[in-house]
């Protein structure tokens, strides 16, 4: 899943990979779908590796919510 984000003019393409999650049962507590970011990049170019982790877990809480 592909999702841009804006701020302070600049728009990050992001692409997230859906973990599904599992329904609650009886004897389990299940949980929701997770998204984790697999690339991130400004204008074509890859900045993945420099994002804050405290950003990339605010981008897959926001890719969860869309």
């Amino acid at each position: 899943m592909k999702i841009p984000y804006t701020a302070r003019g600049l728009t990050l393409d992001c692409v997230f990979e859906l973990e599904s999650g599992e329904p609650a049962t009886w004897d389990e507590p299940g949980w929701p779908d997770v998204y984790h970011l697999i690339s991130a990049s400004v204008q074509g170019v890859d900045v993945t590796a420099i994002l804050d982790p405290a950003l990339v877990h605010q981008l897959e809480d926001r890719a969860a919510w869309p």
